[in-house]
């Protein structure tokens, strides 16, 4: 569901701050869409 506005910086930063944690010690390989459910698929 599209949310009709633009990422807030400290959105973006609170993701980047995920990946760089030990909480995404899991993830080995992903490409992350930061737009808002306005691409569909």
């Amino acid at each position: 569901m599209p949310l009709k506005r633009m990422a807030k910086p400290e959105e973006i930063g609170e993701l980047i701050s995920f990946l760089c944690s030990d909480k995404s010690n899991y993830i080995t390989g992903i490409a992350v869409s930061i737009a808002g459910g306005k691409i569909l698929f």
